[in-house]
């Protein structure tokens, strides 16, 4: 099955990648920056040293690009061909992927499916949340994307954005009625990802928000566990500010000091015994 408005948002990506490469950028290790935005892949290119790539030529080209995709996709709609609602969703899934906000609501306007996940079976709203796309995922919210939609696995838009530190959609997504205490199949709440990754400002929202600091995954571990044993120390502290227990324990009777300590995670073993933490206590 030929999917035409899907080639035409991949190629906006090949063009980007093409004219970064003409500037001696390398692509292919920062290929995922395209995703991210402008910001990001201005920064990956200062790390480059690549001079000829300013900001006003990057948002020029970005821009031109997304322009010629329209441009394009009306063409492919005057033409009256058979459009497949198939490839309507997945170009708008690839289009929100990389922010193409003039795309995605050109296809939204022709009554793409907001809810139509791609052959990855993740949704328009999902891309967005994960690389950070707030205006894309404005959109998508005022016409009816679902909010509280899951993956297979239970993913939701809220969990991507939180994993990823992605602060001003968490915000966004939590206005439009986002469940804080939502989980995926293996327990994990947006909390949980916020606290192991070190996003702190997401992680001091979702508390603002209501969520349960004391809320555990399938193998008992809270957002305390995941924070001590990868060595997030600022998130460790905030949620001491909110209440949640070091003693806490998992199914094999592990504490955030046992991890933390496994880890050689000092500074968060010394917080941990500064609230209490039982030097004595043993796993199963």
């Amino acid at each position: 099955m030929e999917f035409p408005l899907l080639a035409v948002v991949v190629r906006v990506v090949e063009r980007r990648k093409q004219w970064l490469a003409e500037q001696g950028v390398s692509v292919e290790s920062g290929k995922v920056l395209l995703e991210k935005g402008v910001q990001a892949t201005l920064e990956y290119v200062k790390e480059q040293q690549v001079t000829s790539v300013t900001e006003e030529r990057l948002k020029a080209v970005w821009h031109e690009s997304e322009q010629e995709a329209v441009e394009e996709i009306v063409a492919l709609i005057h033409q009256g061909i058979g459009i497949q609602s198939s490839d309507e969703g997945a170009a708008l899934c690839h289009a929100a992927k990389h922010d193409l906000i003039n795309v995605v609501s050109l296809l939204l306007e022709r009554s793409a499916d907001v809810a139509t996940p791609d052959e990855d079976g993740r949704a328009a709203l999902n891309y967005a949340a994960r690389y950070g796309h707030a205006e894309v995922i404005s959109l998508l919210l005022q016409r009816g994307a679902d909010v509280a939609a899951t993956e297979e696995d239970g993913w939701t838009a809220l969990h991507y954005a939180a994993a990823n530190g992605k602060t001003e959609v968490v915000s966004l997504l939590l206005q439009h009625g986002a469940d804080v205490a939502a989980t995926k199949e293996d327990g994990w709440t947006a909390l949980h990802y916020a606290a192991a990754n070190g996003k702190t400002e997401v992680v001091s929202l979702l508390l603002q928000h209501g969520v349960d600091v004391a809320a555990t995954e399938k193998d008992g571990w809270t957002a305390l566990h995941y924070a001590a044993y990868n060595g997030k120390t600022e998130v460790v502290s905030l949620l001491f500010q909110h209440g949640v227990d070091a003693a806490a324990s998992e199914k094999d009777g592990k504490n955030a000091l046992h991890y933390a300590a496994e880890e050689g995670e000092t500074e968060v073993v010394s917080l941990l015994l500064q609230h209490g933490a039982d030097v004595a206590a043993t796993a199963n």
